[in-house]
């Protein structure tokens, strides 16, 4: 999962765009708020993996509820849940958590790596601007590991800082995580730990005809609009998945790709999203 050695990457000449990246993602690390959103997974195979998203963030709690599962930090826990193979939903005990300006400093340090130049290398990654809140993060020179794939663009509400957008080119598959609903203010509700099946995973098998169309970089989503405040519900329905896309479903702790201990994907919060 992490990403493929690529020796084709050649880095372009564009404003150097980091320092306002990492500004907006502290923040969201740091901000209160809750955002309903769908993320999907679309294999280079055309089978998808959705699944609505919870992330809500209140410091030092946060918890993030997708896949059926549940990961976060609840009053100094640890907190993992699951649903079990034979279904029934069940969360173990947690540990003790790492102090919250902690983890924000981890999660801030290792973004801030992969923009780092040295004597020996450039930096893993660029970072351009588009717009006010609206980053992409460029793969800039060939690697065996690549933690937001060779190509992923943010998007930060503007009112809350928190992630609105993330799409990621990963190694054999596009992940996006959008917002359909963003609220300055969390209820206790946010942070239930009891099993809700909205937030189950369904999945889409290879469409009988398709062929491999997924060889573009571009991230750009086919509609970046703001969440709605009043976003529609959306009815769930799961499908027979096959053996590959059951294989490459993710686990609530993740956006999506490898990401260990940020804030934005469920981990700490996540460390996306």
């Amino acid at each position: 999962m992490g990403g493929a050695l690529d020796g084709r990457i050649t880095a372009g000449p564009s404003p150097d765009a980091s320092a306002p990246f990492l500004a907006a993602y502290q923040r969201s690390l740091e901000g209160t708020y809750a955002v309903r959103a769908e993320f999907t997974r679309r294999l280079d195979s055309q089978a998808t993996l959705t699944s609505e998203a919870l992330v809500a963030q209140r410091p030092p709690d946060s918890i993030r509820r997708q896949f059926g599962g549940i990961t976060g930090t609840i009053s100094g826990s640890i907190i993992t849940c699951a649903t079990e193979v034979g279904g029934t939903f069940h969360c173990a005990p947690g540990g003790d958590a790492p102090a919250f300006a902690d983890t924000v400093r981890q999660s801030v340090d290792t973004m801030t790596s992969y923009f780092a130049v040295t004597p020996e290398a450039p930096a893993l990654y660029r970072a351009v601007r588009y717009g006010d809140d609206c980053f992409e993060l460029i793969q800039n020179r060939p690697s065996a590991v690549l933690p937001y794939g060779s190509q992923a663009r943010f998007c930060f509400d503007e009112a809350t800082g928190a992630v609105r957008l993330l799409i990621e080119k990963l190694e054999g598959s596009i992940d996006t995580f959008e917002a359909t609903e963003i609220r300055s203010s969390v209820s206790p509700q946010d942070f239930s730990l009891n099993e809700d099946n909205a937030f189950a995973t369904r999945t889409t098998p290879v469409p009988s005809d398709s062929t491999d169309s997924n060889d573009s970089n571009d991230t750009t989503a086919p509609n970046d609009t703001r969440p709605s405040a009043d976003p529609t519900t959306t009815t769930t329905t799961a499908t027979t998945a096959t053996t590959e896309a059951s294989a490459a479903a993710p686990d609530a702790n993740s956006a999506g790709s490898a990401h260990a201990g940020d804030p934005s994907d469920g981990s700490s919060l996540p460390h996306t999203l």
